[in-house]
């Protein structure tokens, strides 16, 4: 898969397997994702697309899982290196939003401890300049635990976590499930405005084709561990290819309706 501009993450051939039951989660999977560009992989449940952000992150229990293929991240095969070396990638270069950011945060340490925890510079007015720029305006937050905020205003701390470290490569997986319409277009208005603001590349997990639109420069859709298309958003929802694409075009609710679909 070739393009005319150096990648930051090329994936080649990637097959996940889970070992107990010789399923295939992923099956010959390949894309690459430019410097500063978002890139949105759409599927139902159980597609396969969190299988693929978990094995970049190397997020999978090596016993239970065999992975296959090439992880390129700034040419370095993210598949061949220790758990130390990934680890030091996954701190700094590499971070990853979670679907349910409680379970993610640390219950027993408060909010800016947890970013000034991932914060290179260690100083809390920095802290306090992310946390306003995520938009946790209240500075008594700084002091709060995560179970004192709301599902909202919990992902806002996930995403300052996982910017404090300045990377190069934010995966966002299903970052806005968990949150009601109205909160789900904040986070991804905010993901948009960091991406703009930071020029960091993005990773979006999403089963919903509605929130790429307007975001993402290019998808991927996948459907059983196998790419169905990829193609730029313009053109995948102007002219899709695959009949599954379009099934997923259909389901998209109207903006402000959740429970009306776009007609067709």
């Amino acid at each position: 898969m070739h393009n005319n501009r150096k990648s930051l993450l090329d994936v080649r051939n990637l097959k996940v397997i889970f070992k107990n039951t010789n399923a295939l989660a992923i099956n010959d999977i390949s894309f690459y994702l430019k410097p500063r560009e978002i890139f949105a992989i759409v599927g139902e449940s159980g597609s396969g697309k969190t299988s693929i952000a978990l094995s970049i992150a190397n997020l999978f229990n090596r016993k239970t899982i065999e992975i296959s293929g090439h992880i390129l991240f700034d040419d370095t095969d993210l598949l061949t290196i220790s758990e130390k070396e990934m680890a030091s990638y996954r701190g700094s270069q590499i971070m990853y939003i979670f679907q349910e950011p409680n379970l993610a945060l640390n219950p027993s340490l408060t909010i800016g401890y947890q970013i000034l925890e991932s914060m290179k510079s260690k100083s809390k007015s920095d802290v306090i300049d992310l946390m306003r720029d995520v938009g946790l305006m209240n500075r008594s937050t700084y002091h709060s635990y995560p179970h004192e905020l709301s599902g909202g205003m919990q992902q806002r701390a996930m995403i300052a976590v996982a910017l404090a470290s300045n990377p190069k490569l934010l995966i966002a997986d299903e970052p806005t499930t968990s949150l009601d319409v109205t909160i789900q277009k904040q986070i991804i208005d905010l993901l948009k405005t960091i991406h703009e603001k930071r020029e960091l590349a993005i990773l979006l997990i999403t089963h919903n084709l509605g929130i790429v639109n307007g975001f993402a420069d290019r998808v991927m859709v996948i459907l059983n561990g196998k790419i169905e298309e990829i193609s730029n958003v313009e053109t995948i929802f102007k002219n899709p290819k695959s009949p599954y694409t379009a099934k997923l075009l259909a389901c998209i609710p109207e903006v402000g309706n959740p429970n009306k679909l776009i007609p067709k």
